[in-house]
């Protein structure tokens, strides 16, 4: 945004008027001409406005130097918006020496002299512990303190960090409401992140249609991700008609900016040729790219294709080198599976302890499969682990709070037995019903003994064998043989309508 008028003379006055108007119509030849003397003469918002256009190369090369040199003018005459642009300088290295503690000098200086910016780019440090040490409180403060400027940047910082649960306990609905009030004003990032909420369910009913109209509009912004979001929505048909050609149109937009994500779904969409033509080698050189970009994703995608021996024979410790780089960045589905290798011993040495610093890394990152790892072996005192069956039931939880099938399945185990907590069956055969709606076999068997035995529930052996009639199609054994069992005690037509309800049956998907 550039700087207004100061108060100069009427000809001055003109003359940077003038600059603004050819400015904003892309005409930065006349915008020099006229703001160059202006800016020689001490004029300090033509300084800030010429060190805009040398920053972004606008009308002359790009040069930083000389940005920071105009933003240094304006500086020292106590010009927030120079000391703010300064402080960015410092904290990237741009034409100076990266400095975290100048960065946060020149941040105080501006915020001092009432810039709502630089109050968040405060907490961005304090959050990260650049040039200071970690400090989420007060980077919370200081995001408050933005928002209340109406700073759209602090803003949105505040509400991821209450949407992740950062610093104050988790909070998807205040987090919905400041992204929304943001979002008004068509500040991209949290147009995208509210359409995610939507698109989810988090803090705000799901609606498709709603996520859709945000990530367009974030689009619109060139907001990358955006792009990614809105051939999700076309490939799997939420909110739109499933179309494969814009999807790919979509993909296409956000690999072109070099997105990481659709990178990986371009690879995934070429490994199992949904849309594409099946081509592992494909895949692998769209991985590769990702990869190529440190982006856990595509690590974890080739480490995957490596260990699974997909176009190749398999190769554990390059698929373990590839688990390692994206578990550095706590990658939480790299985490897990370095650390089954670590457990089994395939492409690396057998490590227990390390397996598990693994796992615990992993259900840090809330990634599912560890969490409902985690769970059983403290549940039931696994790998050298003493039983906790307190800790195992709140791995488990939160694991199943995802949606995540097993961890529902065991959750509801746990209430049916009364393991460790107060047995509840009516919990119980809720858990088993979520596991269950989603398709998995041994939800789906247990929730059918719910209906065999009437525990809280009416007996009903068509619901019954409905569900195991569904288990069998997965090859559960236990379904089988209990299926066999109750058809004797069924009529012809009672099984019709079992079998009837299993084929127009159709797994519903969970947010958590």
């Amino acid at each position: 945004m550039l700087a207004t008028a100061d108060k100069p003379t009427a000809d001055r006055k003109a003359d940077f008027k003038l600059g603004i108007i050819a400015y904003r119509q892309g005409d930065y030849d006349i915008a020099l001409e006229k703001w160059i003397p202006l800016a020689n003469d001490g004029a300090v918002e033509a300084q800030v406005n010429l060190g805009i256009m040398y920053a972004k190369g606008q009308g002359v090369d790009r040069d930083s130097g000389a940005a920071f040199k105009w933003y240094r003018m304006a500086a020292d005459k106590g010009h927030a918006k120079a000391e703010y642009n300064i402080g960015v300088m410092f904290e990237n290295g741009e034409s100076v020496e990266q400095s975290y503690d100048e960065a946060a000098r020149w941040y105080g200086r501006a915020v001092d002299h009432g810039n709502p910016q630089a109050h968040s780019a405060l907490g961005t440090l304090h959050e990260h512990g650049r040039g200071m040490e970690k400090n989420i409180n007060q980077a919370m403060l200081w995001y408050v303190k933005a928002t209340e400027k109406g700073c759209l940047q602090g803003q949105y910082s505040l509400a991821r960090l209450l949407e992740n649960g950062i610093g104050e306990k988790r909070d998807y609905v205040r987090a919905a409401q400041l992204y929304a009030e943001a979002a008004k004003k068509k500040h991209p990032p949290s147009c995208y992140r509210l359409g995610l909420l939507y698109e989810l369910g988090k803090g705000v009913d799901q609606d498709f249609t709603a996520a859709r109209h945000l990530f367009n509009t974030a689009a619109d912004k060139g907001y990358t991700a955006a792009y990614h979001s809105m051939g999700l929505l076309y490939l799997e048909g939420r909110g739109v008609p499933l179309e494969d050609t814009k999807a790919q149109m979509w993909f296409q937009k956000a690999t072109d900016a070099q997105h990481g994500d659709s990178q990986c779904i371009m690879g995934q969409l070429y490994e199992t040729g949904r849309i594409l033509t099946k081509d592992p080698q494909k895949a692998m050189r769209w991985y590769r790219l990702a990869a190529a970009q440190n982006h856990p994703g595509g690590n974890y995608a080739l480490g995957l294709m490596y260990e699974n021996g997909v176009g190749m024979a398999s190769d554990y410790e390059e698929a373990a080198g590839f688990y390692r780089k994206g578990a550095e960045s706590s990658h939480g589905p790299s985490c897990f599976r370095l650390g089954l290798m670590y457990r089994s011993g395939r492409g690396v040495d057998n490590d227990e302890p390390r397996a598990m610093e693994l796992f615990s890394e992993a259900a840090k990152a809330d990634y599912p499969e560890a969490l409902d790892l985690l769970g059983l072996i403290y549940l039931h005192g696994k790998a050298g682990i003493a039983a906790d069956i307190r800790r195992g039931h709140d791995y488990l939880f939160n694991a199943a709070e995802q949606g995540y099938p097993p961890s529902c399945c065991n959750l509801g185990q746990i209430y049916l037995k009364g393991t460790g907590v107060e047995q509840d069956i009516p919990l119980a055969i809720d858990w088993f019903r979520k596991g269950a709606d989603q398709g998995y076999a041994d939800a789906q068997y247990y929730l059918s003994m719910m209906y065999i035995e009437a525990k809280a529930v009416e007996r009903d052996l068509v619901e019954a064998y409905m569900w195991l009639d569904l288990a069998v199609k997965q090859d559960h054994r236990g379904a089988l043989k209990t299926r066999g069992s109750i058809s004797k005690q069924l009529s012809p037509s009672e099984i019709n309508e079992a079998e009837t309800r299993a084929l127009s049956w159709r797994p519903t998907a969970t947010s958590g």
